[in-house]
Order: C-alpha cells, then sequence, then structure tokens
C-alpha cells in the first residue's frame, strides 16, 4: 500500500508541478531583449556556485525550489490520502496555480515549466526554451545535471539568476503522462476536461518532463 501510495504521489506532483501549476509570465519583449551575460555550465548540487552569483542569491534559488515542491507535495498527499487520484489531479487544475503564487517573495519568481506543457498558462519563456532544450540533450547523453544556472541581463540592464531544477519521469508518472491509450478511462475524461490541449502525454521512464524555474532579482552591476 505504502508504495502505490508513493507511485500514486510521484505522479501527482509531476503532472502538477510541471506542468499544471501556472506561471507569472514574462512578457515578450524582456524574454526576447535579456542578453546573456554568463553561463555556467552543467553543474550539480553540490558544486560551489559560480563567482558571479553570491552564495545567499544561489541559496535563495534553492530554497524556492525545495519549497514549492515540498507545498504542492503536502497538498497533492492530503487531497489523495481524502478522495484518491482522479480527485487530486482535478485539483491541480483548480488549486495549485494559486498555491504556487504563496512561494512569490520580493525580487524571486519560482514556476515549473516544460517543453511540452499540459497548461498553456505554463508555457516557457525563450530564454527557458533554450535551457530546456541543452539540458534534453544532456538527459539523452546521459549526463542530466541536478541543476543547471545562468546570468542574464534583462533589457533594463538588471542581472538576475536563472535556476533549473531538471525533473524527469518516473514510472508512476506515466499514468498521467505515458501513452494516450494506456492511461485510465477516469485520468483521460479529467485531462480532456482541464487540459483539451494537453501536450504532456507520449513519455517514457526516464525522459525529462521539465524543470523547477527560479529568477532571483542580482540589481545592476
Amino acid at each position: 500500500m505504502i508504495s502505490i501510495r508513493r507511485a500514486m504521489i510521484s505522479l501527482l506532483i509531476t503532472a502538477c508541478v510541471v506542468s499544471a501549476c501556472g506561471k507569472s509570465a514574462d512578457t515578450s519583449a524582456e524574454a526576447d531583449t535579456a542578453q546573456l551575460d554568463t553561463t555556467v555550465k552543467a553543474t550539480v548540487v553540490e558544486a560551489t556556485g559560480p563567482e558571479s552569483v553570491d552564495s545567499a542569491s544561489l541559496a535563495t534559488a534553492r530554497d524556492a525550489a525545495t519549497a514549492l515542491g515540498q507545498g504542492l507535495m503536502k497538498a497533492l498527499l492530503a487531497r489523495l490520502e481524502a478522495a484518491g487520484p482522479d480527485s487530486a489531479l482535478a485539483f491541480c487544475a483548480d488549486s495549485a496555480q494559486a498555491l504556487t503564487a504563496r512561494y512569490q517573495l520580493a525580487g524571486v519568481d519560482v514556476h515549473r515549466t516544460s517543453l511540452r506543457v499540459r497548461n498553456p498558462s505554463n508555457a516557457p519563456d525563450s530564454a527557458e526554451v533554450r535551457v530546456l532544450e541543452y539540458l534534453a540533450g544532456l538527459q539523452s547523453a546521459g549526463t542530466l545535471p541536478t541543476e543547471f544556472m545562468e546570468v542574464r541581463r534583462t533589457s533594463d540592464g538588471a542581472r538576475e539568476l536563472r535556476y533549473f531544477r531538471p525533473v524527469t519521469v518516473a514510472a508512476g508518472c506515466l499514468n498521467c503522462h505515458g501513452a494516450v491509450e494506456g492511461l485510465k478511462p477516469s485520468i483521460r475524461t479529467v485531462l480532456a476536461e482541464r487540459y483539451p490541449e494537453d501536450k504532456a502525454v507520449g513519455y517514457a521512464e526516464g525522459d525529462l518532463r521539465g524543470v523547477v524555474a527560479v529568477r532571483v532579482g542580482l540589481g545592476e552591476q
């Protein structure tokens, strides 16, 4: 029973954390005009942060990613235990975006995104598309890092840390993200009702599902 519950938690967190929760989107002008300032090649959690990013800002980004993940996990587990997986998936559509908003701080934005989104409001900006494509290549090569970061300079001259924590597809995630013909009828019904433009199916175990993305303002330098 415990293993089944954990598998369901995994699939629901992935369905909600990466694809159902909305995010505070960039304006297209900012996304298109932001210029790359410094790129930090794939790094792991244990590595020391880049010299161009102070340790406090990096810690803030990591903490934001962790806090949001844990918050969504707690909420989804409560719904799962109370009403089952179909209800928990519906909860993602109804309440997860509002829950995500609670974790936004002054100068910090945290959200989930993917190249194949379930909720259109969670679509990646141009910088996120580039990083997601890069990480997908690393995943295919078997060298996916536990985190990736870069410093970008926006159109108004401010510097910001862009932090990304990859999320991969576990076996339990296939219940919501696998081949359409393999999904439970009840799950297909919820997806058809809540996400008619869903692109987040057809995954295999181990695929890169998306990222937890954090933006931290660094000011001007």
